[in-house]
């Protein structure tokens, strides 16, 4: 299994690290697993260091992308436990096609994808999100239905004032891509 992590050198060092961490365990798993991992065998206890940063997300096709178990720090960026509800219905709907054939390409090729996209909070800041998602096959199936999360906040873009009660996630959502895990890469794509 090649895998090719090379958009980490992208990165800005302090952002590497826990990435890197991430998808060592992720390796570890899926040496273990001869493959991509499976849903049991991925643990919190595993990610305690990067618990801030780590959620498990259902994915069920289309639309459909469910917390099963939310970051510390999506919390406190969301206001709440997001648990049980559908990333989706949080962002704009100019990003929803892209991002679902990005998702159905990562969980049919399998590949990893990572991306930066802009939250707005309720308080009027704009943050620019990183954000990575790493396959896993379901407990009891070969399909991809489960994909482990990191988001990271790159940086304060900038405040303005806001009406908004709950955050949002930006149409600039589509700076991002495919990094290989060692089964290749969807074609490029044109937006």
């Amino acid at each position: 299994m090649d895998a090719n992590f090379k958009f980490l050198s992208l990165l800005p060092t302090d952002k590497q690290r826990p990435l890197q961490k991430l998808i060592g365990i992720w390796q570890e798993l899926a040496k273990a697993a001869g493959g991509i991992p499976r849903r049991k065998d991925f643990s919190p206890v595993q990610l305690r260091s990067l618990a801030a940063h780590v959620s498990l997300l259902d994915y069920g096709g289309d639309d459909s992308l469910t917390y099963r178990l939310a970051s510390a720090a999506v919390m406190e960026r969301m206001g709440r436990n997001p648990v049980g509800l559908n990333l989706f219905d949080f962002m704009s709907r100019d990003i929803w096609p892209l991002f679902n054939r990005r998702l159905y390409q990562s969980a049919t090729t399998p590949c990893g994808y990572f991306s930066y996209y802009r939250l707005e909070r309720p308080n009027g800041s704009h943050e620019q999100i990183l954000a990575v998602y790493l396959p896993l096959k379901g407990n009891t199936s070969d399909e991809i239905d489960h994909f482990i999360a990191f988001y990271q906040s790159a940086e304060i873009i900038d405040w303005q004032s806001s009406n908004r009660d709950e955050v949002f996630v930006g149409a600039d959502g589509a700076v991002g891509g495919w990094f290989d895990i060692g089964y290749g890469t969807p074609l490029p794509e044109s937006r």
